[in-house]
């Protein structure tokens, strides 16, 4: 009895061991298909925590963003979506939900160092439709910039998405 209180009031008086979220590398349908309660995987085995904002994520995370990119100093970030991956993702899953198909996608931000992205680039995609609407999507996307020994800058960010095909497909012909 006096550790739990002991543990309790330890837990309350350090908010952020409770205020700490912990990686989601899945992500699941909102809802269920019809006939189920089981909610499907929509995204599995991200290489990052789809929940977590740069600030959030570990070092060991903000170790494999960073390997992604060339040798950086270590006063160096590169830049990373403001509301973490996972609002993005469920977009572009609301979009292939409405196209369809299976395959890959690789687009590359150009991200200022106001965090705003300029240009995208399809680096590959197996459906130009996604990689169109993902293109107009994630060109709306608010960065967190890369930080150049400490300042803001621009820098370049790839975002990689996969998806496959589901009999679940809303439109073949237009996104709405």
């Amino acid at each position: 009895m006096r550790t739990t209180l002991i543990l309790l009031a330890a837990m309350l008086t350090c908010p952020p061991l409770l205020a700490y979220k912990n990686p989601a590398l899945n992500y699941k349908e909102e809802t269920p298909a019809t006939g189920t309660h089981i909610r499907r995987d929509a995204l599995r085995d991200s290489w990052l925590p789809l929940n977590q904002t740069y600030g959030e994520l570990s070092a060991e995370y903000k170790a494999r963003l960073r390997a992604v990119y060339s040798p950086m100093a270590a006063d160096d970030e590169p830049p990373f979506p403001v509301r973490g991956l996972g609002p993005s993702i469920v977009q572009l899953r609301e979009v292939h939900r409405r196209i369809g198909g299976g395959g890959e996608m690789k687009l590359i931000l150009s991200v200022d160092a106001e965090g705003n992205v300029g240009d995208v680039s399809v680096y590959s995609a197996s459906n130009e439709r996604m990689a169109y609407y993902g293109a107009i999507l994630l060109s709306k996307e608010k960065f967190k910039p890369g930080l150049c020994h400490g300042v803001p800058c621009a820098m370049d960010f790839m975002y990689r998405f996969e998806y496959a095909f589901f009999d679940d497909v809303i439109d073949n012909t237009l996104v709405k």
